[in-house]
C-alpha cells in the first residue's frame, strides 16, 4: 500500500472512529483536523520555511501564509 493509500485508509478509519462517538460531525471541521495536519507536516519538512513548505505542497506562499494564520500555527 503506498502512503496516499494509507492515508486514506486511516482517514477512512479515523471518519469512522469520530461519527461513532458524535454523529453530528461537520465536514468543515474534518477538513479543517485534515488541513492543519498537512499544514503542520509541511512546515515541520521545510524547517519552518513557509516558501519551501508552500512549493512542496504546490501552493501559492500566499495562500499557505492565509491558512498558517486561520489555524493559528
Amino acid at each position: 500500500m503506498n502512503p496516499l493509500e494509507q492515508l486514506e485508509q486511516t482517514a477512512f478509519q479515523l471518519t469512522q472512529d469520530l461519527l461513532q462517538q458524535n454523529t453530528e460531525i461537520a465536514w468543515s471541521k474534518l477538513i479543517a483536523s485534515a488541513e492543519r495536519g498537512i499544514l503542520r507536516a509541511a512546515l515541520q519538512q521545510a524547517r519552518g520555511n513557509q516558501t519551501t513548505a508552500a512549493a512542496c505542497l504546490r501552493k501559492n506562499r500566499n495562500t499557505l501564509r492565509e491558512r498558517i494564520a486561520r489555524h493559528n500555527l
